[in-house]
């Protein structure tokens, strides 16, 4: 099974339980230990065979990196956001693979699916590869989980855990489908 999130960014500490520091995810952890906990703990049913896609920000202090020993034992995909830019040397031991984006192929879409860390890039390749409908991305946390073809894989937006790919099937399914200008009044982009 292939399972996508991003945003993680273990030992960030900006939950609103610092003075100066506002809750700028909207959060609702008490502490930094809690939400690494609560975080990590919800990766712990991916198994050996599967996949896990981390589209970016995955440790906002370096001092948590030793928190990573905690991602589950199976194929783990970077694709580079903007707090992993600095940190790629202490990065690369915990992934097998890292990326700036990356196409997938999956059966059951009907379009290839670009990932990457920013909702603009992801924009940009759309407008630029037609055979490309839909883009898997992270970035903005929990300001919006789907878009006419995109969908926000960040951990705010799905409760802190993984979303599998049948899940984000569904949803592309649903956006195609069922959703109308109600749905997406401020559409723009749509192929």
């Amino acid at each position: 099974m292939k399972y996508f999130t991003s945003d993680l960014h273990i030992g960030d500490d900006r939950l609103g339980i610092i003075p100066n520091k506002p809750n700028v995810f909207y959060r609702p952890f008490k502490s930094i230990k809690e939400q690494n906990d609560i975080i990590l703990n919800n990766l712990r049913d991916i198994k050996p065979n599967d996949e896990l896609y981390i589209l970016g920000d995955v440790v906002y202090d370096l001092s948590y990196i030793r928190e990573l020993d905690r991602l589950p034992n199976c194929t783990r995909i970077l694709i580079k956001g903007n707090y992993d830019t600095d940190k790629l040397n202490y990065l690369f031991p915990y992934f097998d693979y890292v990326h700036e984006h990356l196409i997938l192929i999956e059966d059951g879409f009907d379009s290839t699916i670009y990932m990457n860390h920013y909702p603009t890039k992801c924009m940009e390749y759309m407008k630029k590869y037609s055979e490309c409908k839909l883009s898997f991305t992270g970035h903005i946390h929990s300001l919006w989980k789907v878009q006419p073809n995109m969908i926000n894989v960040s951990t705010d937006v799905w409760n802190y855990k993984p979303i599998d790919i049948d899940t984000l099937k569904f949803c592309w399914e649903a956006c195609q489908k069922f959703y109308d200008q109600n749905v997406f009044p401020y559409k723009k982009f749509i192929r």
